[in-house]
């Protein structure tokens, strides 16, 4: 397999690239900004899987975060505005869209509160077999989807 990960932070993708010389080292990494680039040498419908942890907590919601989340994460990678909660998993679909391959998969962490929403904009995408998970709780948590084929 190969897998490329991208980060908009240099400092986190310095902690992935200790952890991956240790237990991945095949991993490649990118610093990007997904928001106004793509991801570099992945040739368009050739990508397998694209799964994502992008931020989601509204900033409203940032009274509710434990201290202990909001010591050690940055702001960058929590929060997106209450304006525009689907943010990032627009431009996520946009690129899935144009890397993943027929029958590839896109798998995205979601704010729970906002998991039919995420399914409808894929949908909307063009996405194919969309649907929502729940984690171990009950709490939805993920939506996956497919390229069509």
């Amino acid at each position: 397999a190969e897998v490329l990960a991208v980060d908009i932070s240099e400092a986190a993708l310095a902690v992935a690239r200790r952890n991956a010389a240790r237990y991945a080292p095949a991993v490649a990494f990118q610093q990007v900004d997904i928001l106004a680039t793509m991801p570099t040498g992945v040739a368009p419908g050739t990508l397998d899987v694209l799964v994502s942890n992008p931020p989601y907590v509204r900033e409203s919601e940032r009274p509710l975060m434990r201290n202990n989340v909001l010591a050690w994460e940055p702001a960058t990678a929590l929060f997106v505005p209450d304006n525009d909660p689907l943010l990032f998993y627009r431009r996520l679909g946009e690129i899935g869209r144009e890397l993943l391959r027929p029958g590839g998969g896109i798998y995205l962490e979601i704010n729970e509160a906002f998991s039919a929403q995420t399914q409808a904009l894929l949908v909307g995408q063009g996405y194919a077999a969309v649907q929502g998970l729940a984690d171990m709780f009950g709490k939805d948590r993920m939506v996956r989807a497919e390229q069509p084929r």
